[in-house]
């Protein structure tokens, strides 16, 4: 048997030893309004990836793709970095490449373009086709509505009040369109939620089906248990990720949250 024939056969071999059934792991897609801005979100980045949910960077980088004479620079990093003009046009089947689309940094300007349906920037577009697709679409509602591009340039937090109102309406009925509004802290948490469906239910009736066993423990769930559980005790299982407002809960209502070996995962990836 000559070289060719040699390595032809290992390859098969290794071909068919590879599981056929194994899921890809699900992808989000950040999108941030300034390359600086990622610093911020490393910890949303780990709790993905302890979920075993993958990501990528759109950067809306005006000042350097400016400087590199391009509207849009492909790299690679901790996951795919892709910067590119505020304005530069958006690829409207990007979304369909991603399980969610993340825009933590939606400012005034970008928000009421998509509540009125007015295309013409990579934001509005991006969310515009994930809501019609009918993929997760997140923002925060605790986000200053402001670039960090405007902020530094003008000297500024945030914005005048009668444009913080503005501005907290608009989210609010952005909401209404479908968008998935929540806190910076719940956010990474939310789009765990919203990416790993089908986490199995948990009833409270026997003690085998005391241990929260899904991959996510949200502030709800823990008020839920500690609703109906006199030992005032959250009993999760270990490699459960526990959302800060749900340690919250269990702080002010005096529990105790105790983690244990004895459950896995059901359908974990």
């Amino acid at each position: 048997m000559d070289l060719t024939q040699t390595v032809e056969r290992l390859v098969r071999e290794l071909l068919r030893s590879i599981p056929t059934d194994v899921m890809p792991s699900p992808q989000v897609l950040y999108v941030l309004d300034d390359s600086q801005a990622a610093d911020r979100y490393l910890d949303h980045f780990v709790v993905l990836k302890q979920a075993g949910i993958r990501y990528d960077l759109l950067v809306l980088d005006g000042e350097n793709a400016g400087w590199l004479g391009k509207q849009c620079i492909e790299s690679t990093g901790a996951g795919n970095c892709i910067a590119m003009d505020e304005q530069a046009p958006s690829p409207t089947e990007l979304p369909q490449s991603y399980a969610a689309i993340i825009v933590p940094e939606l400012d005034l300007d970008q928000a009421s373009r998509i509540l009125h349906g007015i295309l013409g920037s990579v934001e509005s577009e991006l969310v515009q086709a994930g809501l019609i697709l009918g993929k997760p679409v997140f923002t925060r509602i605790d986000g200053s509505g402001m670039t960090q591009a405007n902020r530094r340039t003008l000297q500024v937090t945030g914005l005048p009040p009668a444009y913080e109102r503005r501005y907290r309406a608009t989210i609010q009925q952005l909401q209404e369109l479908g968008m998935h509004i929540a806190s910076f802290q719940e956010l990474p948490y939310q789009v765990v939620t919203a990416v790993l469906p089908g986490q199995p239910e948990h009833s409270m009736s026997s003690p085998a089906s005391t241990v929260f066993s899904a991959r996510l423990l949200t502030a709800s769930d823990a008020a839920r248990i500690l609703q109906s559980n006199r030992d005032r005790v959250v009993t999760v299982a270990r490699g459960t990720l526990i959302s800060p407002l749900a340690r919250d809960v269990i702080r002010d209502q005096r529990a105790e949250l105790r983690i244990v070996d004895e459950v896995t995962f059901d359908g974990a990836g």
